[in-house]
């Protein structure tokens, strides 16, 4: 049976013209190997698949008259003889010996790209492997190449042209303009001429490309170059750094996860990976453990993976200073290089290296900064005190530039890779690649102690002006972005904080303490507390060290401190209240409120929030009210009662929706979840759990959606459904650890141990119980410690105990008593002085706590709970329940 293929129009291949025989897939596979092209390479070059190639060569489909063209072109272009009278295939590409590591992404997106493009230059920074991917695109793509040509040797841009005829063997014709001469040979010819080094003689290359594209139509150009070449209908193509590791990996708990590394499918194939070393996929990770290999034959980073991610990170996945940097694994560790990183200029040399400007990274820096003018390098020496991404706006801020000709020059510096810009939906940002940054810092110290220190004071309070706003918009997503702009300046934050912790501590210590609702929704708990313990402790004013102690004091608490977040706070008190600073008395309450509550004392902890709420009513910052009153929700159902909670809840949902913070609404939302949970309902309670992820996701606050996971994986649990339970907990579990929240951690592994011993999996949810008690002991948290060691009880082999005796009320146990006694609703109203609707609502909550249908089980279940004390005489039972207790 006859097999037809597709052309790249759809189209079925005919049956073939005259010639079409046997002879066929000889022919192709003959023209194939002069090409020097896989069966796939011939289909990429075709544009047809690789089936149909294979089904040719088999004899069991024939080109039709658009693929019989194109392979006859690609015959001619074997048989042509090369430029200047030279016979044979063309000249090799440059070689280098060692493997080409990664680049599947990129070479995914440029194989398509070149083959519809005439002129396709790649740009980027010095040393970011511009060459070597070039000569691997024209590898795969199995183009004849006429001519490579080295520039970097050219040292006057003038005679740019002669190298280009030189390796083409292009003869010179006495009054004859090389490129004439060059066109006329290329007139005929069919192929690629490769460019390399480009960027110090692009403004020669330029015409010279012009003319040899409009005279020679079969000829293609690949070039390598840090600015474009500028030609008509070229396509500019920007190199990045090799793929690097992000900042959080996940951390599988256990067992491989199926996973392709991002460097690519051909990175390291598809497949089972480590999941303890899940960074070894990652293009820059592989390259620096290759290069090291070759030095250190039997180097295994190992437990030294973080260190390596680390070197290849703070590189910025450059490929020449990886290399150089992995030389030095013969000598020294990850861990004793990054020691030594204040002298990395020095230490990043290769002195056998080839080409001179790739034996230092110095070199390369020098190399490329050649290209700037003397404004340039002005400019990049202010834009060195930027860490990380920045705007147009915060160059205007910082720099000291006419606004007239800053995008003019920010354009050029773009042009020539010194800057890298990344588009954005509002605004784009731009990003000055460390080993740059670090060759522009020392160009602003040569300026002088006084520019440079001008610039950094401008830096820093264009940052804290930043941050003050935010603040003020409580860093909401609706009222300027924030979490993406805070998130996107966080290394300027980090520098600026930096800087007046020398040079202005109480500037500092503001800004510090401004930033506690970003510290908290980002997850920057160990960092948030780092800055506010340095302010805290510095030479700044009385009243801002007692904000930042109060905003470490809370930071503590989310970290499970709860003993220091009580010290902190209770120190933090005594200079707010003398300065009456309402909103930070009632945060500093707020804090002392938690710990006492997480360490069992309820009544301490209810008195500590009303007095914040008095504080925060004078205060009539509606949004502190409003997280008070969430706060005394909370309480409330962690004492169980469960109407005084929902209650609370409620009227903090009535005014942030008047306020219109989904964050905080949704925050509520979870606590009022809680509720529902308590009451056993279920369903009731995730569907408000749902309505608050969908509320949160948006936003990106990891603190939010770990909680809401939690509060998932708990109403997952309690409804038995253990499969649903574990993901849920395994994810809070995973940006509990990474964020170093301790009480999330503890539930999370409480709950997931629950889960998996529920599903049969003793060893590890044991295991992870046990991990959580030790947790909650370090934390001193008694709340949760009962809830762990009920849990173990359970999963060691004894019975799940009843509901703890503070599960009701006291008015309910009040309820609970009459009913006992044999009393009627009404009786119990008439004695208890509240209506007969309020004894059946205590009711309803009755049975629900203690999951019973009827007042018989109900008070039963009392006297089994002992929620009398001993010594004092029992209600006697209903007759119904006395005598069923008798059977």
């Amino acid at each position: 049976m006859i097999h037809r293929g597709e052309d790249a129009t759809g189209s079925a291949d005919d049956n073939g013209p005259e010639g079409d025989g046997p002879d066929l897939g000889a022919q192709l596979r003959a023209l194939r190997t002069r090409l020097r092209l896989s069966q796939e390479q011939l289909a990429q070059r075709l544009g047809v698949s690789f089936a149909t190639v294979n089904r040719w060569e088999g004899g069991r489909a024939v080109p039709s008259a658009r693929s019989k063209a194109r392979l006859a072109q690609l015959g001619r272009q074997v048989a042509a003889p090369v430029p200047g009278g030279r016979g044979g295939p063309g000249p090799d590409l440059p070689v280098d010996l060692r493997p080409f590591i990664g680049r599947a992404r990129e070479l995914a997106e440029l194989l398509p790209l070149w083959a519809g493009s005439r002129t396709l230059t790649l740009t980027g920074a010095g040393g970011v492997g511009k060459s070597r991917l070039a000569v691997e695109l024209l590898r795969r793509a199995g183009d004849p190449v006429l001519g490579a040509v080295r520039l970097d040797t050219v040292r006057d841009a003038a005679l740019a042209p002669a190298a280009v005829a030189m390796a083409l063997g292009v003869r010179g014709k006495p009054n004859v303009p090389e490129p004439a001469g060059i066109a006329d040979a290329l007139r005929d010819a069919s192929g690629v001429l490769f460019l390399d080094t480009c960027e110090h003689v692009a403004g020669s290359l330029h015409e010279l490309l012009r003319h040899l594209l409009q005279q020679a139509p079969g000829l293609r150009v690949l070039a390598t170059s840090q600015v474009p070449l500028g030609v008509p209908g070229e396509r500019v193509w920007r190199v990045p750094g090799l793929a690097l590791p992000p900042a959080t990996l996940p951390t599988p708990l256990a067992g491989p996860v199926l996973a392709v590394p991002p460097g690519g499918p051909d990175a390291a194939g598809p497949g089972l990976q480590d999941a303890a070393d899940p960074a070894a996929g990652y293009d820059a990770v592989r390259l620096f453990l290759a290069r090291a290999q070759e030095r250190a034959p039997g180097f295994a980073a190992g437990p030294a993976t973080a260190e390596v991610v680390e070197i290849c990170r703070r590189l910025d996945g450059i490929p020449l200073a990886i290399g150089l940097a992995a030389a030095w694994m013969g000598t020294l560790s990850p861990a004793e290089l990054l020691q030594h990183w204040g002298t990395r200029e020095q230490l990043l040399a290769d002195p056998k290296a080839e080409q001179e400007r790739h034996r230092t990274l110095t070199a390369a820096i020098e190399w490329s900064s050649a290209l700037l003018t003397a404004a340039d390098r002005d400019l990049v020496a202010a834009l060195s005190v930027f860490v990380g991404p920045f705007t147009v706006d915060d160059i205007q801020a910082v720099a000291d530039v006419a606004d007239a000709v800053l995008l003019a020059a920010l354009r050029r510096l773009v042009d020539v890779s010194w800057l890298e810009f990344t588009p954005g939906p509002d605004t784009g940002h731009y990003r000055l690649l460390d080993p740059l940054r670090g060759w522009a810092l020392r160009q602003l110290d040569r300026a002088g102690a006084g520019t440079a220190e001008a610039v950094r004071a401008r830096h820093a309070a264009h940052f804290r002006e930043l941050c003050r706003q935010a603040e003020a918009d409580r860093f909401r997503a609706d009222r300027g972005n924030w979490p993406q702009r805070l998130e996107q300046a966080a290394g300027n934050v980090h520098a600026a904080l930096g800087w007046y912790a020398t040079a202005d501590p109480e500037r500092g210590a503001e800004l510090a303490a401004s930033l506690l609702g970003w510290w908290r929704r980002s997850g920057r708990l160990v960092e948030g507390r780092h800055w506010l313990r340095a302010f805290r402790q510095s030479v700044a004013g009385p009243l801002a060290r007692a904000r930042a102690g109060t905003a470490e004091a809370l930071l503590a608490m989310d970290i499970g401190d709860y003993e220091d977040a009580d010290r902190l706070a209770a120190t933090a008190l005594t200079r707010l209240e003398h300065e009456d600073d309402l909103l930070w008395i009632g945060r500093a309450l707020t804090a002392r409120s938690s710990s006492a509550k997480y360490r069992g004392d309820m009544q301490r902890s209810r008195e500590l929030l009303e007095r914040a709420l008095t504080h925060q009513r004078r205060y009539g910052d509606q949004q502190e009210l409003a997280s008070t009153l969430n706060n005394l929700g909370s309480l409330t159902a962690d004492q169980h009662d469960l109407e005084a909670a929902e209650r609370y809840c409620r009227l903090s949902l009535e005014v942030k929706r008047d306020l219109g913070d989904d964050r905080s609404l949704a925050m509520t939302m979870a606590n009022l979840a809680d509720v529902y949970l308590q009451r056993r309902q279920f369903g009731e309670a995730r569907a408000l759990l749902a309505d608050a992820m969908a509320l949160a996701e948006p936003l990106g606050d990891e603190f939010l959606i770990t909680l809401l996971r939690i509060n998932l994986g708990e109403s997952l649990l309690g409804d038995n459904d253990y499969a649903a339970a574990v993901t849920p907990f395994r994810q809070a579990l995973e940006s509990a650890v990474s964020s170093g929240a301790g009480r999330f951690h503890a539930l999370a592994a409480c709950g997931l141990g629950q889960t998996l011993c529920a599903l049969g999996d003793s060893a590890k949810g044991l295991r992870l119980l046990r991990q959580s008690r030790s947790i909650a002991q370090r934390m001193g948290d008694e709340i949760l410690l009962e809830q762990i060691r009920r849990e173990l009880a359970v999963a060691a082999g004894g019975s799940r105990p009843g509901p703890p005796l503070e599960l009701l009320s006291a008015r309910e146990a009040q309820v609970l008593e009459q009913v006992a006694g044999g009393l009627t609703n009404r009786e119990i109203a008439a004695q208890l002085r509240i209506s007969p609707a309020t004894v059946q609502r205590h009711l309803a909550n009755i049975y629900t706590k203690l999951d019973v249908r009827n007042r018989t089980e109900a008070a039963r279940r009392g006297l089994d709970l002992g929620l009398w004390p001993r010594g004092q005489p029992r209600p006697a039972l209903p007759p119904a329940r006395r005598r069923a207790a008798r059977a």
